[in-house]
């Protein structure tokens, strides 16, 4: 895709007069000693600011109203498109909605309220139907717009001193554009991809045949000097199920796939021949669909998440990709439930080491997702338990394989320690039974008896799982 760039000397001289014939434009514009654009042409203001002395000489720098501006030359640039528009309309021959034919007092309004902020408090501004309606019509018709060879180009003109400073209004003229003035910016097409699904959720239990659908635009302007067609060479769908309920994308949890096929399909169908061509501004929409098994496949924990990337190549060979996504909620039939036993204990010095049991009571055979664990301590005061401070003590836990309450060279501590809570965010998915092994140590010795408490939340579930044990 490429954009208008002009190729102009920069710097010339500017005189404005009254508009000869009262009615081509706001006021006549003369450029000198600028080969390029040397001429007279119709004028219009595009800054109230400051003003222009009619029959006076200014030092002007020239801008492409497609180019970046500086900041203070004009309080709505990115309206300069439909001002564009407009000044490419032959408005002037045309019967106006009053009936009495526009006029250039009118498209200087609709130009004034386009790109000044605050045009609707000052002076100038009339409530005026004619110019209402032509503002409209911009706004409805030249969002994008950007002239091609034989249209014209708003051409920004700022007076200035010999220092660079602005001395004089900011106006402009429409110039032609022709081969031997235009040049070209070679530019990334641009494509958007949006994923749907014909659900959102399912239970567990039942499983789905989820159909989503992909719609691919070309956001190449068509009204652009060269609004390139784009080819679509890949379509990339990655599924991702986290499966072991971390949040992490592991390699055995992703498939990949490339839908090419599936969108060729859909292509031929609605009538297309070839590959997937989309002009400027065209869209492609095709289905397909994924069939997630039901009979307690799927842990609510395992939303499938959806991704799909799309790449396309214009005339010039550049390639741009896109992706968007979709995430299926699984819903959870069957309430996770635990049993926490077998909480054993040695203090050694500063240290407590122990395991304890952890049960999957829930109704159904169903897997459950352990979010978090913690140990909390008391210590005999007297005859009663008193709370210890848990910022005196720091816990470390594993899964014990072996068991034996021992960290063996074959067992991991699980980390991500949450330290507003003290409890170790994991992700354990287990089916009946897994035994847990830990090691507490104090900020100093510690002596018996002490009473520890197993502390343990689950996927699915609000309840704080606890269980108790002196030793």
């Amino acid at each position: 895709m490429e954009n208008v760039l002009l190729n102009i000397d920069e710097l010339l001289y500017l005189r404005v007069t009254s508009d000869q014939t009262g009615q081509d434009s706001y006021f006549d514009t003369t450029i000198s000693y600028n080969p390029s654009l040397n001429g007279t042409y119709d004028g219009w203001c595009i800054n109230l600011d400051r003003l222009i002395y009619l029959n006076q000489t200014y030092l002007t720098k020239a801008y492409s109203s497609y180019e970046t501006l500086p900041d203070y030359l004009i309080e709505r640039p990115e309206n300069l498109d439909l001002v564009n528009w407009l000044i490419n309309q032959d408005f002037l021959s045309l019967n106006s909605i009053e009936g009495d034919g526009f006029s250039s007092d009118e498209i200087q309004q609709a130009i004034w309220t386009l790109v000044e902020s605050d045009f609707y408090e000052s002076d100038h501004f009339t409530n005026d139907s004619d110019s209402n309606y032509l503002v409209s019509l911009a706004q409805q018709l030249g969002e994008g717009f950007i002239p091609t060879i034989g249209q014209k180009m708003a051409v920004v003109l700022e007076p200035i001193n010999y220092s660079g400073q602005t001395i004089g209004q900011v106006t402009i003229i429409p110039l032609l554009l022709t081969p031997e003035n235009t040049g070209f910016i070679d530019l990334l097409p641009e494509i958007k991809v949006e994923k749907t699904a014909n659900i959102s959720s399912f239970y567990e239990h039942k499983g789905a045949n989820v159909t989503y659908s992909v719609t691919i635009q070309n956001l190449s302007n068509p009204n652009s000097l060269d609004s390139d067609p784009v080819t679509l060479s890949s379509f990339q769908d990655e599924l991702w199920i986290d499966h072991n309920g971390d949040n992490l994308r592991q390699s055995d949890e992703i498939l990949t796939v490339d839908l090419i096929n599936e969108a060729l399909t859909d292509w031929h169908n609605q009538g297309h021949t070839g590959d997937i061509l989309l002009n400027a501004g065209e869209s492609f929409t095709f289905d397909y669909q994924v069939n997630y098994q039901g009979n307690n496949s799927y842990n609510p924990w395992e939303d499938p998440l959806n991704t799909i990337t799309v790449t396309a190549k214009d005339d010039e060979n550049n390639q741009v990709t896109a992706s968007d996504d979709f995430q299926i909620d699984i819903l959870q039939k069957n309430q996770r439930s635990i049993q926490i036993d077998q909480l054993t204990g040695i203090t050694i010095g500063n240290t407590v080491t122990g395991s304890f049991k952890i049960d999957n009571s829930s109704g159904d055979p169903v897997d459950v997702l352990i979010n978090s664990l913690n140990l909390t301590y008391q210590e005999k005061s007297g005859k009663k338990w008193a709370i210890m401070d848990s910022n005196f003590y720091q816990n470390q836990f594993w899964l014990d394989l072996n068991p034996n309450g021992i960290l063996d060279s074959n067992e991991t501590i699980l980390t991500d320690i949450n330290e507003l809570t003290k409890m170790i965010e994991t992700a354990l998915v287990f089916g009946s039974t897994i035994q847990i092994g830990y090691e507490t140590t104090f900020d100093q010795t510690v002596h018996n008896p002490l009473k520890a408490t197993a502390q343990i939340t689950i996927d699915g579930n609000d309840k704080l799982y606890e269980h108790h044990q002196a030793f």
